[in-house]
């Protein structure tokens, strides 16, 4: 969400986020009910089409799966932009063809209090509200 470092990995069970921006999904979850869906696999997400279930349960649980698809590619979409917005606030970085990651990540380390104001932030913007019990009404 924040595009400050790097996230999961090259598995299908790796977490789309840095360790910041999952925890803090976690406490939204528990504080406000509501959680993006940033597990990599559908599965780590809740999502799974249930193979012994009724044709009707099916449906909606595929009907479920593809709205996460197009959630979790929103997300994508949003990363890469702020991972944009990070770059371009560096004009040194312009003529360069590659940005190592080591020069990426001294770049935008913050301290740990910082990085999770950076993540609440993202995830403002990303849902669109200044104050996150709007999401309850």
């Amino acid at each position: 969400m924040c595009a400050s470092s790097v996230a999961g990995g090259t598995g299908r069970y790796s977490w789309n986020v840095c360790e910041v921006c999952l925890k803090f999904n976690r406490k939204l979850a528990s504080e406000h009910g509501v959680s993006l869906p940033l597990g990599r696999h559908s599965i780590m997400n809740g999502y799974g089409i249930p193979i012994s279930a009724t044709k009707r349960i099916q449906e909606e649980a595929a009907k479920d799966l593809l709205h996460f698809l197009d959630v979790a590619g929103s997300i994508s979409d949003w990363g890469a932009l702020q991972a944009r917005v990070l770059f371009e606030s560096v004009p040194s970085w312009r003529n360069e063809p590659y940005i190592k990651l080591d020069r990426w990540e001294a770049k935008f380390h913050l301290s740990k209090v910082k990085a999770t104001s950076r993540s609440v932030q993202m995830f403002k913007d990303y849902l669109r509200v200044d104050d996150f019990k709007e999401l309850l009404s």
